[in-house]
């Protein structure tokens, strides 16, 4: 912040020197991600914020000063107002910067939280009224969709809460206090007392204040009063624009770091002229030009002349060298002047035919001097050669002072050899009237032209105008240095939404490379998104795919024996354990401790009081008598992964489960299948908190003491590295889990056709596009009868010879065990279930809300219980669930929908083992055509490299696996890649 105008103008690099903000607002280099931090956390502070940014506006007015720029009034927007009233020579300099320090301390001291809600006054006061919101209050009214409130905490949750549920955005803003609001009125006494003893002065210029959006009272008196008070004020901005619209104010200029007041202008006036001197997409100097040519474009009269002025040039260095003083040169200066370097001849020698002794010492001095002065000539000649040499260097030709190759000492020159002669031209082909052979690979279109060098300047309007459509955020309030994800709340299918915006803009991105485009997925900034769109138009043409790779994909679990690479793994400082009931939590904690990492033992409701920076998990190995006791595990990992969820993220740390499902994730001596969802949870935040390290353990007890399993734990901790999935068998073994791609099954598996005379299947979610495709593919090759139960509406299934549908929740139990015994009446014994039914809420782990998890989770997991136990006494010859591959590879906002189906994929492992005439499959399907793929967000796949598997061919998989012999129930389909990089494409 002002870099770039200090460095370049003293009028501003004079400002800096004279107040003690410089080393806060250019700090030193450092080496540690937590001392960068620490660097951004002072400047954050509003003690020094305040200062800092009266410092940049200083720099800015001394610059306009300059060039001859003259308010005719000023305003300002909350701590702007203070600089405009030194502007108007309210006070003087120092006085601003005194005034900015102590309020910045005071206003620090405050409590509470803001919260910007896009919506218009009257929207937000109903809001408050109606919601009995007494804890919360208006602080600014910034323009016709902008308001902000300030709340107590609690207060402010509830303005969230109520501002969504009634369709507004709103967005909590990065503040120490609830500014403008009653909660930081004890300030407003101490700062009274403050301006007594500082010297104010009646304004030269009109000054619009924020509270009355009037002109300020000249007074000094009054002036201290309002500034007093102006920090437990509202501001109203919007009122204040317009108030000096109505006095004749057509350009508004601003003066301070970024142009958040130029946008707020424009959206609450639209026939005026609104310009920022700074830019955050921008170098401060090329910012700061711009808009004085804006300036005088529009008439402003301006003298740059005093931009131009550089310092006086220094008096030259007499060169210095140590000379041995002598008779000869005793009194004269060095080197030479020109017109005294000629020397008289020295005069002959005289003497008798003998020289004298005193004759031949004087020869031999003069000897001497002449070479010491030929060497001296040498090296000066020397000297001016060099710097006449490094002088010429062409920039433009590579060779110059940046270079850093290291020279090599040369003592003599070459002449180089002559470039060899360029070789002859290829021999065109010979013509031929035969067409090519026909080829069977996907048909590669030609590159497109490169398109000319764009500027930034070009690109960001149209990367800001494409997430105004998106997201319905005002063109005007967005700016190129806001992050996608802090300032506009923007996930994965939004950012999709945006960049598929852009594709008619820019249509060399229609048949660009999946690997070039998806890394737009993953920028933090929009001003980022438009530099990397300069490269990607302005970079070489590759030929590209255009016929996407639809093969359907087989993999397999894999369990792979892997010693521990013997690093730890990275963020354990202080870590809780949670309790297991069985002594292993208490003995992990003390081995721990012993191995240098703090520990100590707690629950999930510890989390907020303990400054801890990782969390693990052992609830997975705690002893469970019903799959009721199991699941609530599973519901208390996903509190305790939201509860730290915000101190992860943000700042990295340790997160692990740990489960007891055999050592092996349910691949090995299934058991205790349903806890088998907590792995998933691991790696699903994994791509919420990337600067935290995850791991997922299966740690099977057997025999093991809580001392032996805690030393198993504490090894893969402290030696495991960063491996993902590990599982601990009681052997001592260590294997990771990882997949195989598998051929398309070929064999029938003799089982498939033993479904009974007349088999009776149960389709939950039956009447949706995918599972209804699947199962007109089912019944093409069986001659079956189907229920199809749901909660929607009773849409046939064309294609279903016999049919039933039964409006039912499949959560229900005692309703699903109602429906079977009426189909059991008509039908007779039920031999197959499907389960398909689920439901998606994506939403952070941190912001999901339990409802939401729960709506997920049961869906799949009770809907599967529910079956499973209504059919408990039925001789059940398939039992087939549709899983997702987000239970194998996590997937950001699914938290839910990937520990359902982990539980899922767990349970019919074991059911495979206790119903071995049985079919019993899992299917881990990728994304579907038609499915609960919106739009949106199989963008987000397309850009990932992941096609959606298309109904037809689905279907046919589907019935294939049904049909196909397998040792392990489960199996993952996808469309597009490989599944190794599946992971990586859904979650950017």
């Amino acid at each position: 912040m002002g870099a770039d105008l200090a460095m370049h103008f003293p009028q501003a690099h004079a400002v800096w020197d004279r107040h003690e903000v410089s080393p806060l607002v250019f700090p030193p280099p450092v080496f540690t991600d937590a001392e960068r931090q620490a660097q951004q956390h002072a400047l954050t502070d509003t003690g020094i914020a305040q200062p800092a940014i009266a410092a940049h506006s200083l720099a800015l007015l001394n610059v306009l000063e300059t060039v001859g720029v003259r308010p005719d009034c000023v305003a300002g927007h909350s701590f702007g107002e203070l600089v405009g009233l030194h502007a108007a020579r309210a006070f003087d300099e120092d006085t601003l910067m005194r005034l900015a320090a102590r309020r910045g301390e005071l206003m620090r001291e405050g409590s509470g939280v803001m919260i910007a809600l896009d919506a218009g006054m009257d929207e937000v006061t109903n809001l408050l009224e109606q919601q009995n919101l007494g804890q919360a209050w208006i602080a600014n009214h910034n323009g016709p969709r902008q308001v902000v409130v300030a709340a107590t905490a609690e207060a402010g949750a509830l303005v969230r809460k109520h501002a969504t549920a009634a369709g507004m955005t709103a967005r909590t803003l990065d503040t120490s206090a609830a500014f403008h609001s009653p909660l930081v009125a004890p300030a407003t006494e101490p700062l009274r007392e403050f301006l007594s003893a500082e010297t104010v002065r009646a304004p030269l210029l009109n000054v619009y204040g924020n509270a009355a959006a009037a002109v300020h009272p000249v007074q000094p008196a009054e002036i201290r009063q309002a500034i007093a008070e102006h920090v437990a004020s509202p501001v109203r901005f919007a009122d204040m624009a317009h108030a000096m619209h109505a006095d004749g104010v057509r350009i508004f200029l601003e003066v301070g770091p970024g142009g958040t007041l130029t946008s707020l202008v424009k959206e609450n006036l639209s026939d005026c002229h609104a310009i920022a001197l700074d830019r955050a997409s921008s170098n401060g100097v090329t910012g700061l030009l711009d808009a004085l040519g804006q300036l005088t474009a529009l008439g402003v009269p301006l003298d740059f002349a005093g931009l131009w002025h550089g310092p006086e040039e220094p008096e030259p260095a007499r060169p210095a060298m140590p000379i041995m003083i002598n008779g000869g040169n005793h009194g004269r200066s060095y080197p030479p002047t020109p017109e005294s370097a000629p020397t008289t001849p020295a005069p002959a020698l005289s003497g008798t035919g003998s020289g004298s002794q005193d004759d031949e010492t004087l020869r031999a001095v003069a000897e001497a001097q002449q070479e010491v002065a030929r060497a001296h000539a040498a090296y000066l000649s020397m000297a001016e050669k060099s710097i006449d040499a490094l002088t010429s260097l062409d920039p433009a030709s590579g060779h110059g002072l940046g270079q850093t190759a290291a020279p090599s000492p040369t003592f003599r020159t070459t002449t180089p050899p002559p470039a060899p002669a360029e070789p002859p031209a290829s021999p065109e082909p010979p013509a031929t009237s035969e067409p090519p052979a026909a080829s069977v690979a996907p048909v590669t279109a030609t590159p497109p032209e490169p398109v000319p060098s764009r500027g930034i300047e070009e690109l960001e309007p149209q990367v800001l105008a494409a997430v105004a459509e998106k997201t319905g955020y005002p063109v005007e309030i967005l700016e190129p240095h806001m992050e996608l994800e802090a300032d506009l709340g923007l996930d994965s299918i939004t950012r999709a939404q945006v960049l598929s915006a852009l594709r008619p803009m820019f249509p060399q991105l229609e048949g660009m490379d999946r690997e070039r485009l998806t890394p737009l997925l993953t920028l933090r900034t929009l001003g980022e998104i438009a530099d990397r769109l300069r490269e990607l138009l302005n970079a070489p043409a590759q030929p590209v795919t255009t016929a996407p790779d639809r093969t359907i994909h087989r993999h397999v679990p894999t369990l792979r024996r892997a010693p521990a690479p013997g690093s730890a793994m990275q963020g354990l400082g202080t870590v809780l354990v949670t309790d297991d009931g069985t002594g292993v939590a208490e003995e992990t904690a003390r081995l721990l401790t012993e191995r240098g990492v703090h520990a100590r033992v707690g629950t999930a409701a510890d989390i907020t009081t303990l400054e801890a920076d990782g969390l693990v998990l052992l609830g997975g190995l705690a002893e469970t008598a019903s799959a009721d006791e199991a699941l609530a595990i599973q519901r208390d990992a996903f509190r305790a992964a939201q509860a730290i969820a915000p101190r992860l993220r943000a700042a990295g740390g340790v997160f692990v489960t740990v489960q007891d499902t055999g050592g092996g994730f349910g691949h090995r001596d299934a058991r205790r299948p349903w806890i088998g969802g907590l792995a998933a949870l691991a790696r699903t935040v994994r791509w919420e908190w990337p600067l935290a390290a995850v791991k997922a353990i299966d740690c099977q007890r057997t025999n093991r003491s809580a001392t032996e399993t805690a030393t198993a734990l504490v090894d893969e901790l402290l030696t495991g590295g960063p491996d993902l999935d590990v599982a601990l068998a009681a052997d001592g073994t260590r294997w990771t889990l990882d997949t195989t791609e598998a051929p398309e099954p070929a064999a029938a598996d003799d089982r498939a056709g033993d479904w009974g005379a007349d088999p009776v299947i149960v389709v939950s979610g039956g009447t949706g596009a995918v599972t209804a495709a699947a199962l007109r593919e089912l019944g093409s090759r069986h001659r079956a009868r189907f229920v199809l139960l749901g909660r929607g509406s009773d849409r046939e299934v064309d294609g279903l010879d016999q049919v039933r549908y039964m409006r039912v929740d499949v959560r229900d139990g005692n309703a699903v065990r109602t429906a079977l015994a009426d189909v059991r009446q008509q039908w007779g014994p039920i031999t197959g279930i499907v389960h398909a039914a689920g439901v998606l809420n994506d939403q952070r782990v941190e912001d999901k809300t339990e409802g939401q998890f729960e709506a997920v989770f049961s869906t799949k997991v009770d809907g599967l219980r529910a079956l499973l136990d209504a059919t408990s006494e039925d001789p059940l010859r398939l039992l087939c669930v549709f899983s997702s591959v987000v239970a194998a590879t996590g997937n950001a906002g699914q938290c839910d929908y990937a520990m359902a189906n982990e539980t899922l994929n767990h349970v019919l492992a074991t059911e495979q083992n206790a119903r071995p005439d049985a079919v019993v499959r899992s299917l881990l399907w990728g994304p579907w055509e038609g499915g609960m793929v919106t739009p949106e967000l199989a963008e987000v796949f397309r850009l990932g490299g992941v096609d959606l598997i298309p109904l037809r061919d689905g279907a046919r998989v589907f019935a294939q696996e049904l049909n196909a012999p397998a040792d392990d129930p489960r199996v993952l389909l996808t469309a597009g890649r490989a599944l190794t990089r599946l992971g990586e494409a859904t979650n950017g």
